[in-house]
Formats: C-alpha cells, sequence, structure tokens
C-alpha cells in the first residue's frame, strides 16, 4: 500500500478555482496517462456528504492530458458560490484502462466565505 499525499486546499466561495497536477514516475518524468479516468468528491467528512464531485465525464470538472501527465480540476465561480460548507475533506483518483487505482491526494479543504455579493 502506498502512501497518498497530502495537501490542503483553500477555495475562495464565488471565484473560479483551477488546480493542474502533474503525475510522474519514479524517474520524474512525465507519466503518460492516456485512457485513464479519475474522480474528485469533496465531503464533510470520510463517507459523509458529497458537497461536489468532479470526474473525467464530459463537463464534470476533471481532465486528464494523457501524454503530459496531467490532471486538471475546475469549479466553476458559480460552482464554488454554491458551496456551502466552512470546512471539508477530499482526495482524488485515477483509474487506468486497466483498471489500477491510483490515489493522487487527500486533505482537508477550507472555504473562504465571500464578503463582496
Amino acid at each position: 500500500m502506498s502512501e497518498v499525499n497530502t495537501y490542503n486546499l483553500n477555495i475562495h466561495q464565488g471565484e473560479t478555482w483551477t488546480m493542474t497536477l502533474t503525475v510522474k514516475d519514479e524517474n520524474e518524468t512525465a507519466k503518460n496517462l492516456t485512457g485513464y479516468t479519475g474522480k474528485m468528491q469533496i465531503r464533510d467528512k470520510p463517507g459523509g456528504t458529497v458537497f461536489e464531485e468532479l470526474a473525467t465525464s464530459p463537463g464534470s470538472g476533471m481532465t486528464i492530458n494523457g501524454t503530459f501527465g496531467e490532471v486538471e480540476l475546475a469549479l466553476s465561480a458559480a460552482e464554488t458560490a454554491a458551496l456551502k460548507f466552512r470546512k471539508a475533506v477530499y482526495d482524488i483518483y485515477i483509474v487506468s484502462g486497466a483498471g489500477t487505482v491510483t490515489y493522487l491526494l487527500k486533505g482537508d479543504i477550507t472555504l473562504e466565505a465571500r464578503v463582496t455579493q
């Protein structure tokens, strides 16, 4: 079992949020992720209420750029404006065409409440 990296996130309510991860192999070279799918969920606690889900389905907030080893995540300003939590947890995983699941990141998310409406 491999250790999943922990990275805590801050999201500002009402702001367009994006993040790009580059997956690298043991030689620190971008891993070819062609044929991979993935998912990210934001929940109140592990196994709890889902606040938001990103996936590689078209229009679902996650894009995998295979040959570059990149996983792009995005929430629109409207999506972050609709979030109502203060603190949450998340994790991100990808799945190869052969079915191998790799967890990329996990951590806490702090939602910075919008002041200006």
